[in-house]
């Protein structure tokens, strides 16, 4: 299986930046999502490709409590 996290040489090349705080700002313009891990930037695969293909990027996978009646 592939891995869904995002290999450092990829985000670094996505952002241009080796510097987590570097590339952060580049995601942060982007609009895409990340988390921060022990000063490491983590970027899910499949936020990057739906950014990609102009697709609406996810932000969270909890359930819409609002869409309960």
């Amino acid at each position: 299986m592939d891995d869904p996290i995002l290999s450092d040489a990829a985000l670094k090349r996505l952002t241009g930046y080796t510097k987590a705080a570097a590339q952060q700002r580049v995601l942060n313009e982007y609009g895409i999502p990340y988390r921060v891990v022990r000063k490491h930037t983590i970027v899910l695969v499949t936020h990057v490709t739906a950014w990609v293909e102009g697709r609406e990027v996810p932000r969270h996978s909890a359930p819409n409590l609002s869409a309960v009646t």
